[in-house]
């Protein structure tokens, strides 16, 4: 069960506004015409920055520095991301530079790869179709770079730094 800062459940989260959703209807109604209710990306959807996201439901708007037993698997894009674990190193790394998990799921599940060259690119494209483990890098606001790896049977992604490999 997904609860907000309240403990009232909710059924996920807009990883742009941040808004709470208590229903279905909500999540849809927010997310018609290209998200036309959300505020945050109608301010930057003409910007050069991260791609329009689906809802990705995560508990307190972050990731349990341990798995529970009752974690639920969400699919956010182009493939199931299973159940999502993060290492102690890489959520201190975000919390330090005040990003989300959310934000680096969506973009990794989506099919952006992050700063991964184009060769690397091209093996996550083939991974994808085949069904092997999935790489995405990206750099936080601090400078950190933070590994996302989804295994080959889509039971689970791992937010990590890449020393923590």
């Amino acid at each position: 069960m997904f609860k907000d800062g309240d403990g009232k459940p909710t059924v996920g989260f807009c990883l742009w506004c941040n808004k709470n959703f208590y229903s279905s209807e909500e999540v849809a109604e927010h997310n018609a015409d290209h998200l036309a209710k959300c505020p945050v990306f109608q301010q930057l959807k003409d910007e050069d920055c991260m791609p329009p996201v689906m809802q990705v439901m995560l508990e307190n708007v972050g990731l349990p520095a341990e798995p529970k037993e009752s974690e639920v698997h969400v699919t956010a894009g182009k493939f199931e991301l299973g159940q999502v674990v993060a290492t102690p190193g890489a959520l201190a790394a975000m919390e330090e530079s005040g990003e989300q998990p959310g934000e680096f799921l969506s973009r990794h599940a989506s099919g952006d790869w992050g700063d991964l060259c184009e060769e690397d690119r091209i093996e996550n494209e083939f991974s994808l179709e085949q069904g092997f483990r999935l790489l995405s890098s990206y750099k936080l606001r601090s400078g950190t770079v933070i590994w996302v790896i989804t295994e080959a049977d889509r039971s689970s992604t791992t937010l990590l730094l890449p020393d923590e490999y």
